[in-house]
């Protein structure tokens, strides 16, 4: 669906066409996934069974005239015990372990107890955006 080139739009109109829009780009997104699936789930099985080819040989890559397939091997950490791991930072001065972030609420919590000033070591960026939803 286009945007007609009439004006003035009334808010109601260009709330009316944005919403209709956003359907459409959403269904066609589902009907797009849906229809790279097959694809998708086919370069998947050729990939595991190149790797599972790769391991059997004991090879890290194998390089051909239609192309390289090659071994990465990466680690994705996750806190579990987020009490242990502090007391380990603390006690071996491992800071440089953590990336630290601040969560939303309790920011906002503090900005309104604190009469709009923030945490120390935290600045605050305010942002503006128009949303439209049903």
């Amino acid at each position: 669906m286009a945007i007609e080139s009439q004006v003035p739009y009334t808010m109601e109109e260009l709330i009316k066409q944005f919403r209709a829009l956003k359907a459409d780009a959403e269904a066609l997104a589902k009907e797009q996934a849906e229809a790279m699936k097959p694809y998708t789930s086919a370069m998947e099985t050729i990939k595991n069974f190149v790797l599972l080819k790769l391991d059997e040989q004991g090879e890290q890559n194998v390089k051909t005239r239609e192309g390289t397939a090659y071994i990465s091997t990466g680690l994705k950490p996750k806190v579990d015990n987020r009490d242990a791991l502090l007391e380990h930072v603390r006690e071996h001065d491992g800071w440089g372990l953590l990336d630290i972030s601040v969560l939303l609420d309790p920011v906002k919590d503090f900005l309104d107890k604190s009469g709009g000033e923030p945490p120390p070591g935290v600045t605050i960026e305010y942002w503006r955006r128009c949303n439209i939803r049903k």
